[in-house]
């Protein structure tokens, strides 16, 4: 597993951690703004929330993070995932789930840690965002921490360029 007890050994050193798919643009200035605002010696598992599709819900029932926008973990809560998810990947496979990565680690952080996925809206503005960047007003757009998916060529490119221009204007 990706989150293995091996890959933890730097985390004395890292706040936070965030697990992302290759086609996902991260605002790294929404990014910072975001964890800012929390405390990383606490566990905290962040993303965009998702209920799982109709054959998954039999193994996990309450929201999980969805892996595509990315799901932000605080180190206390990423150092216990490491001990756990093999345990826990174990079961999703004696239930016949598949292993698919977000649901597993969304189970496995409900059922160790006792935390269901926040996806920070309740006391913040940023958002972790699942469309494309045509779905997605203007004015919302500096108020992501992600956004997901692009899967043509050059679209990533076009968003990044997008950002640059609306950070331009809104600090002058």
């Amino acid at each position: 597993s990706k989150f293995s007890e091996d890959g933890t050994t730097k985390l004395k050193k890292i706040d936070w951690v965030m697990d992302v798919d290759d086609d996902t643009y991260v605002n790294v200035i929404g990014l910072e703004e975001f964890v800012s605002k929390r405390d990383h010696e606490h566990h905290a598992y962040f993303g965009r929330r998702g209920i799982g599709r109709p054959e998954h819900r039999k193994f996990i029932s309450s929201p999980y993070c969805m892996g595509g926008p990315g799901i932000l973990f605080s180190r206390p809560t990423l150092t216990v995932l490491a001990k756990s998810i093999d345990s826990c990947e174990d079961e999703a496979e004696k239930q016949g789930v598949p292993s698919i990565d977000d649901v597993v680690i969304g189970k496995c952080v409900h059922d160790v840690i006792g935390i269901d996925c926040s996806d920070g809206l309740d006391d913040d503005k940023h958002t972790f965002y699942q469309n494309t960047l045509d779905e997605l007003p203007e004015n919302k757009m500096l108020n992501t921490v992600s956004m997901h998916q692009f899967k043509k060529e050059g679209t990533m490119i076009k968003q990044h360029i997008k950002f640059g221009d609306l950070y331009r204007l809104a600090n002058n």
